[in-house]
């Protein structure tokens, strides 16, 4: 049986939820700004050739796929708190030795563990969400911890912006230095937690009466069929940040300024949607239907390429597609955020309570699953295929919706 823990009583909910986003707002900080000025640091200033960049980050990309399943066993085995601190401070030093790397050999190792390790702490940090906070309260704090990360994001990647237009060199080493310095930070309030989790985890006895361990994650057929139905709803972003910019450049010959002003749109809008969606009880108290809400979202933004595909061939002007461009954005952000809160309580209501951190962490491969599919499909389907392609796309999110509502009633019938 799934068991919900509530805040413990040694210190206020408000208080560690607080400390929750700071800690959140600081790493993502650091991760904007490794994201946007990593690459061209390495390019522009180490002297490594773009290809050879591509190489290390997909072979970091192939390593972040496993890593987490490590991980999440480890939380389960060893201690989540012990096993999320300790990724956090390897993460740390990672980083503040990232920037030194001046042979390719010593570049690809770092960037390999950079990467690879990146996928292991969010699902430990969702964990810890769901050790600590009861079922009122938890969706809303990864609500606040989103739209935090969402703008500290922003924040990250426009200091990364104006470092690389002052001083490419230093002044980006030290930011990706004080990425690994966020780490730390987070490290530090993850560690003032652990007597928390500790007081929240179930004592010894109930332990011993409880019922059989579960199965591992990965032999559990029916939750390895929402993961992947997860992970094919998650194309979403793909459609985001892969089909929209190239779909309004070659398809529709608009600038690429209108795919900026489409991601800007997302990210403000994730922000206040998170914070708005995250206190909404029907949404957090009922994600089978916030699902099917935010697949008719996603929908109607297929709908939408189909119409803007209709004006852009009747020969309407550039206002007119980019309006239709800057729409499709909206459905897809609100859908997007809506599918993000409804998997969240989704994945905890499922997840054996012995097991948490191992079935998050499996829960998690969904991102890594849109990461292989998305390019391909938004390519070959929706800009190869046009019309056609949307109303395709559109047809796969609803199949996996279907999938996703079956395989949670399935699960939520064992876990009673």
């Amino acid at each position: 049986m799934t068991v919900v823990a509530e805040a413990p009583a040694g210190r206020r909910p408000a208080q560690l939820m607080r400390r929750f986003v700071a800690g959140a707002a600081v790493d993502s900080l650091g991760t904007g700004i490794a994201a946007a000025g990593a690459i061209l640091y390495f390019v522009t200033v180490r002297g490594f050739s773009a290809a050879s960049v591509a190489v290390a980050l997909s072979a970091g990309a192939v390593l972040a796929i496993f890593t987490p399943l490590v991980s999440g066993r480890l939380a389960d085995r060893h201690g989540l708190t012990r096993v999320y601190v300790c990724l956090l401070v390897l993460r740390a030093a990672l980083y503040l030795v990232y920037p030194l790397a001046t042979g390719f050999a010593a570049f690809l190792v770092l960037t390999w563990a950079v990467i690879g390790l990146e996928t292991t702490t969010p699902p430990l940090q969702q964990a810890l969400v769901g050790r600590l906070f009861g079922s009122d309260s938890r969706v809303r704090l990864m609500s606040l911890v989103m739209a935090a990360r969402n703008a500290a994001l922003g924040a990250g990647t426009l200091l990364a912006g104006l470092a690389l237009t002052i001083a490419p060199g230093w002044a980006v080493a030290a930011l990706l230095a004080f990425n690994g310095v966020t780490f730390a930070v987070l490290a530090v309030v993850v560690f003032s937690m652990r007597h928390d989790v500790a007081a929240a985890a179930p004592p010894p006895e109930q332990e011993s009466t409880a019922e059989p361990r579960s199965r591992p994650a990965l032999r559990e057929p029916a939750f390895l069929g929402l993961t992947v139905a997860n992970g094919v709803l998650l194309l979403h972003d793909s459609v985001l940040f892969i089909l929209l910019p190239l779909w309004t450049v070659t398809t529709l010959g608009l600038s690429p300024v209108v795919a900026s002003v489409a991601m800007a749109v997302n990210t403000g809008l994730s922000v206040v949607l998170q914070l708005v969606f995250g206190r909404m009880r029907r949404l957090t108290q009922r994600p089978r239907r916030g699902l099917v809400v935010s697949v008719a979202f996603l929908v109607l933004a297929c709908v939408a390429g189909i119409g803007v595909e209709r004006l852009a061939d009747a020969g309407a002007g550039v206002a007119a597609l980019a309006a239709g461009c800057l729409a499709i954005a909206v459905l897809l952000t609100v859908g997007e955020n809506l599918h993000t809160i409804a998997a969240w309580e989704v994945s905890y209501t499922v997840a054996p309570a012995d097991r948490g951190a191992d079935y998050l962490s499996v829960f998690g491969l969904g991102y890594a699953i849109q990461r292989v599919l998305g390019p391909v499909l938004m390519t070959a389907l929706v800009l190869g295929l046009g019309a056609a392609g949307w109303l395709a796309l559109a047809a796969v999110l609803v199949a996996a919706a279907a999938g996703f509502l079956v395989l949670t009633t399935v699960l939520r019938g064992r876990a009673v």
